[in-house]
Protein backbone atom coordinates (compact mmCIF):
# COMPACT_ATOMS: atom_id res chain seq x y z
CA UNK A 1 0.00 0.00 0.00
CA UNK A 2 1.36 3.43 -0.97
CA UNK A 3 1.33 6.15 1.67
CA UNK A 4 0.01 9.39 0.16
CA UNK A 5 0.20 11.38 3.38
CA UNK A 6 1.79 14.84 3.15
CA UNK A 7 4.20 13.67 5.86
CA UNK A 8 5.54 10.98 3.52
CA UNK A 9 7.04 13.58 1.18
CA UNK A 10 10.83 13.37 0.76
CA UNK A 11 13.05 15.33 3.14
CA UNK A 12 15.50 16.18 0.36
CA UNK A 13 14.22 18.55 -2.28
CA UNK A 14 15.65 20.77 -4.98
CA UNK A 15 19.23 22.01 -4.58
CA UNK A 16 19.64 24.86 -2.06
CA UNK A 17 16.30 24.18 -0.31
CA UNK A 18 15.21 22.72 3.01
CA UNK A 19 12.04 20.81 3.82
CA UNK A 20 9.46 22.41 6.10
CA UNK A 21 5.88 21.43 6.87
CA UNK A 22 3.48 24.36 6.51
CA UNK A 23 -0.21 25.18 6.59
CA UNK A 24 -1.76 27.03 3.65
CA UNK A 25 -1.44 30.39 5.45
CA UNK A 26 2.35 29.85 5.79
CA UNK A 27 3.19 28.92 2.18
CA UNK A 28 5.35 31.47 0.33
CA UNK A 29 6.05 32.43 -3.26
CA UNK A 30 9.18 30.60 -4.40
CA UNK A 31 8.52 27.53 -2.22
CA UNK A 32 8.48 24.22 -4.11
CA UNK A 33 5.82 21.52 -3.69
CA UNK A 34 6.35 17.85 -4.49
CA UNK A 35 3.46 16.51 -6.58
CA UNK A 36 3.35 13.60 -9.01
CA UNK A 37 7.07 12.93 -8.39
CA UNK A 38 8.12 16.44 -9.49
CA UNK A 39 9.10 19.57 -7.54
CA UNK A 40 7.06 22.55 -8.74
CA UNK A 41 7.93 26.14 -7.76
CA UNK A 42 5.05 28.31 -6.56
CA UNK A 43 4.70 31.36 -8.85
CA UNK A 44 1.46 32.84 -7.49
CA UNK A 45 -1.34 31.98 -5.09
CA UNK A 46 -4.80 33.07 -4.09
CA UNK A 47 -7.06 32.56 -1.11
CA UNK A 48 -10.14 30.46 -1.75
CA UNK A 49 -11.66 30.20 1.69
CA UNK A 50 -10.02 30.73 5.07
CA UNK A 51 -7.35 28.06 5.58
CA UNK A 52 -7.04 27.09 1.90
CA UNK A 53 -4.99 28.36 -1.06
CA UNK A 54 -4.87 27.77 -4.78
CA UNK A 55 -1.22 27.58 -5.80
CA UNK A 56 -0.17 28.57 -9.30
CA UNK A 57 2.74 26.28 -10.10
CA UNK A 58 5.39 26.58 -12.79
CA UNK A 59 4.80 23.71 -15.23
CA UNK A 60 1.59 22.25 -13.75
CA UNK A 61 -2.08 23.02 -13.43
CA UNK A 62 -3.05 25.02 -10.30
CA UNK A 63 -3.17 22.96 -7.12
CA UNK A 64 -5.63 23.41 -4.24
CA UNK A 65 -3.81 23.29 -0.87
CA UNK A 66 -6.43 22.38 1.71
CA UNK A 67 -4.25 21.48 4.68
CA UNK A 68 -0.69 20.99 5.92
CA UNK A 69 1.88 20.03 3.29
CA UNK A 70 5.65 19.69 3.09
CA UNK A 71 7.26 22.42 1.01
CA UNK A 72 10.87 23.03 0.07
CA UNK A 73 12.03 26.55 0.83
CA UNK A 74 15.13 28.20 -0.60
CA UNK A 75 17.99 28.62 1.84
CA UNK A 76 18.62 32.35 2.16
CA UNK A 77 22.14 33.34 1.17
CA UNK A 78 24.26 34.59 4.02
CA UNK A 79 25.36 38.14 3.45
CA UNK A 80 28.32 39.89 5.00
CA UNK A 81 28.19 43.64 5.55
CA UNK A 82 30.76 45.90 3.99
CA UNK A 83 32.35 46.56 7.38
CA UNK A 84 32.49 42.87 8.28
CA UNK A 85 35.07 40.35 7.22
CA UNK A 86 34.20 36.66 6.92
CA UNK A 87 35.54 34.63 9.84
Amino acid sequence: MVNHSWKSRPLLGPVNTYATDVHPFDVQLGDHVHLDGVYYPIRAMSDVVPGEKVLILDGRMPWHMTGPHRVYREIAPRTVGLDEAPA
